[in-house]
């Protein structure tokens, strides 16, 4: 800490995907915290590779790891993979010996791309055991994870949740009932969303399933955003193809598509699992929608009872599907209303304060 200023430096820099690390940087602006974004260097020691001719650096914050868990996963070699995992936890504690404070934010539970598994949660749990400090966006994540992965680290850990959205994305373009029209959907009925990236490991299949099994013609479902490769766009449009009431828009959503598609939205279904927590969540709750996640959503720790409807082993989606087409529009809006309430709450400027207590 120099003249009163802390210095950190951010890695991975993922702010052209995600406003997430821009929105906190400003946070940590306003309590005295310069904030420096870089990549993660793709070295034995990826940490002090990074870092190195960066002057005056007080904090290194990790987020995601996949840049770092890909060239370990990739080993085919045991031996090989052992020294390469040991080098990296060596890197972390040299990294603390030059004096600076290594604090890591656990987004997700694992890698989204399927990696080994037995040598991810190793890492894992090493990466948290060296570090200063671990942030978690909710107890549920924090509880989940040390259980998973079999350590105590509650010692070091914060929670801090995750900021919301709102006043982040533009308002949308016009009223529900001209939107609507304009994108080719009806007005009356209930309008089930799935809005954001689309990637095999967010349910989209198990979605599409469930919404066949709808009863009535007076419920549609849409389900927009970019798939992740041609042969996933393929097989999404193969799925929805014969079921008239889908409506699919696979392609990049600017910004303002994007919220007006959660602006005529009457819910929004989020079916992904195995995640510590959701920005698409917090988004909807941003802008007054209700949800539809599964029960393991719940480790976000965010969603207020009376925001969300949940599906799993006791009742399945396709069951809360229906259960929604029969909802009144004022059910649904008190819902919103329940989830925004929640969202404000959940201060960037509070974000920012908790940060900076966690750097010291």
């Amino acid at each position: 800490m120099k003249n009163n200023k802390t210095y950190a430096v951010h890695l991975p820099d993922y702010r052209n995907a995600n406003p997430y690390q821009s929105l906190l940087a400003s946070a940590l602006s306003k309590e005295h915290v310069e904030t420096t974004f870089i990549p993660f260097s793709r070295s034995l020691l990826p940490l002090t590779r990074s870092i190195k001719g960066l002057k005056n650096i007080d904090v290194v914050h990790v987020h995601w790891i996949i840049d770092i868990l890909q060239p370990l996963m990739w080993t085919k070699s045991n031996l090989v993979f052992y020294i390469k995992f040991s080098l990296l936890i060596i890197d972390v504690f040299l990294v603390r010996l030059r004096g600076k404070k290594v604090v890591w934010t656990v987004h997700n539970k694992l890698a989204h791309q399927q990696l080994n598994t037995k040598r991810e949660l190793l890492v894992r749990k090493w990466f948290a055991k060296s570090v200063n400090r671990v942030i978690f966006h909710s107890n549920e994540a924090q509880e989940l994870v040390s259980n998973m992965l079999n350590i105590d680290i509650r010692s070091k850990s914060k929670i801090i949740f995750h900021g919301n959205y709102i006043g982040s994305y533009p308002e949308p373009s016009n009223s529900k009932m001209n939107m609507r029209d304009h994108y080719g959907l009806p007005n009356s009925g209930t309008l089930i969303s799935y809005v954001g990236v689309l990637r095999p490991y967010k349910g989209i299949e198990t979605l599409i399933e469930a919404f066949t099994k709808v009863e009535g013609d007076n419920t549609r479902l849409l389900i927009s955003g970019n798939p992740n490769s041609i042969q996933y766009k393929a097989q999404l449009a193969q799925l929805t193809l014969a079921n008239s009431r889908i409506s699919t828009d696979f392609q990049f959503l600017p910004e303002q598509k994007m919220i007006d598609y959660l602006a005529i939205s009457d819910i929004i279904c989020l079916p992904f699992s195995d995640t510590l927590t959701s920005g698409s969540t917090i988004l909807a709750m941003s802008y007054a929608k209700p949800l539809i996640l599964p029960e393991s959503a719940k480790v976000f720790g965010c969603v207020p009872t009376n925001g969300a409807f949940y599906f799993g082993e006791e009742e399945s989606l396709a069951n809360v599907l229906n259960k929604v087409s029969k909802l009144t529009d004022l059910k649904l809006q008190k819902m919103g209303e329940a989830n925004f309430l929640q969202a404000k709450k959940m201060s960037w400027e509070t974000v920012g304060k908790l940060t900076t207590v966690a750097y010291q």
